[in-house]
């Protein structure tokens, strides 16, 4: 019975400390700050251009093992 009541105790101090830990994230977050910051990453990088494939020279390689499964030791190279 007195570990029941000490366990209770100690759930309730937890679930204390994880609410004050929730109110203290509301309190801090500024949503006007957080929007200018989010703009401003779009406006200077809008990933455009991150990849282009279709310019400049490509060269590919790429190895397939035959019946991996198996322990196969075949292996079919293509070239591109």
């Amino acid at each position: 019975m007195n570990a029941l009541k000490h366990i209770r105790s100690w759930v309730c101090a937890i679930s204390l400390c994880l609410a004050l830990q929730c109110l203290q994230g509301v309190a801090q977050s500024n949503p006007v700050a957080s929007k200018t910051t989010a703009d401003q990453a779009l406006h200077e990088r809008d990933g455009q251009h991150d990849f282009d494939f279709a310019i400049g020279v490509w060269r590919t390689h790429v190895s397939r093992r035959l019946n991996p499964l198996t322990g196969s030791k075949n292996w079919v190279e293509f070239e591109g």
